[in-house]
């Protein structure tokens, strides 16, 4: 997006404009930045490759998050990815939930069940409330 970093036009706060993170700390910009210097030559091909290269070794990347209550009344978020359905509570994962394992999904009256394969698990059916206004 800014291309090969110039010192010329690249002055001091350049990335002031950008939020990279949530609640990102001061020094963080002044990272970004000397990450930016470290990358000159890059292609944009390359760029690229390097950004989806890193960001596919994220726990947390391509897992959309719904808030949600558990049965206990706590609050959890409910990760959907491409290799299945991830419950967290207090930002640690408590449960992992592959596709391959699940049987049926169904929503009713603010309630997401998940039925799962018997002979995998002890309890083959996880209720959670939805509740998107923590």
């Amino acid at each position: 997006e800014l291309g090969d970093y110039d010192q010329s036009e690249n002055l001091p706060g350049y990335l002031s404009d950008y939020s990279f993170i949530p609640n990102q700390p001061q020094d963080f910009e002044k990272e970004i930045a000397k990450l930016h210097q470290q990358h000159i030559g890059l292609s944009p091909a390359e760029a690229e490759f390097n950004y989806l290269n890193t960001a596919r070794t994220l726990e947390l990347y391509g897992v959309e998050f719904h808030y949600a209550r558990d049965q206990s009344n706590n609050e959890i978020m409910i990760g959907v990815m491409s290799g299945g359905i991830l419950i967290y509570k207090n930002r640690v994962r408590m449960n992992t939930f592959p596709w391959l394992k699940i049987v049926k999904i169904s929503f009713k009256c603010k309630q997401f069940f998940i039925q799962l394969r018997k002979e995998l698990v002890s309890t083959d059916l996880i209720i959670i409330d939805i509740n998107e206004a923590f």
